[in-house]
């Protein structure tokens, strides 16, 4: 691995310490900061990661991918997803990227409304099965409220929480 700047090898040291958990499946959970998740799959902690192009992008992203990339990870640009069109890279084990950017970008979008596809990207970004359950748990209340106020059930009674980020 190249000579890394005291900030790159900081935050490969937290990636280091990174263990998941069912409430805490990335080291980004819950700062948002994916820099922490391309950090922990260098520091071998996570075997992937899915991280906004900026972040990567940025002078400390590339020299964390670059590191990363001399220890033998792989690079994946993806463009867009299910609900944006931002560009993404899937960064890990090349074992892990080949599967979640097959599932990511050729399942069609009303494959994703079962289990197999998101269990899959979940156990290929490391997260326990227990959070992947819980995840799909809430989506699935989710779509069922959401179902229920196209029919007219008032919001108050049908989204009394918003926050899908318990998986980044």
């Amino acid at each position: 691995m190249p000579p890394l700047s005291p900030e790159a090898q900081n935050l490969i040291d937290e990636g280091r310490r990174f263990k998941p958990t069912a409430s805490r499946v990335s080291p980004s959970c819950p700062s948002g900061d994916e820099l922490l998740d391309i950090a922990a799959v260098v520091a071998g902690t996570k075997p992937a990661a899915i991280v906004d192009l900026e972040d990567g992008d940025s002078a400390l992203g590339r020299e964390l991918l670059a590191a990363g990339r001399s220890a033998g990870y792989e690079v994946h640009r993806a463009m867009g997803d299910l609900s944006s069109d931002d560009t993404h890279l899937i960064f890990g084990k090349p074992r892990n990227v080949a599967v979640i950017a097959r599932v990511y970008l050729t399942t069609p979008l009303r494959e994703f409304r079962k289990f197999a596809p998101h269990a899959m990207i979940g156990k290929a970004l490391g997260y326990p099965d227990e959070a992947i359950k819980a995840w799909w748990d809430e989506w699935r209340q989710l779509r069922q409220r959401l179902q229920q106020m196209r029919r007219g059930a008032p919001a108050s009674l049908i989204l009394p929480w918003v926050g899908l980020d318990t998986l980044r």
